[in-house]
C-alpha cells in the first residue's frame, strides 16, 4: 500500500512540525515519529479504520 498526502495535508504536517520544535527543541520529531508509527499501522492493518456509518 502506497501512503500519499494531498499537498495541503502535508505542508500543514509540515507547518505543525515546525511549530512543535519551535517550542521545545526535538517535540517536532517526536510528531514526526508519531505520525509515522501511525501510518505503518494504518498500512498493517487498514481496516481497523474503517468508516463507521453515518460519516
Amino acid at each position: 500500500m502506497i501512503v500519499e498526502f494531498l499537498s495541503e495535508a502535508e505542508n500543514d504536517l509540515l507547518d505543525a512540525i515546525l511549530w512543535y520544535e519551535s517550542k521545545e527543541v526535538g517535540l517536532g520529531k517526536r510528531l514526526r515519529d508519531e505520525i509515522g508509527h501511525v501510518l505503518e499501522r494504518i498500512v498493517e492493518e487498514p481496516y481497523l479504520w474503517r468508516e463507521r456509518t453515518g460519516g
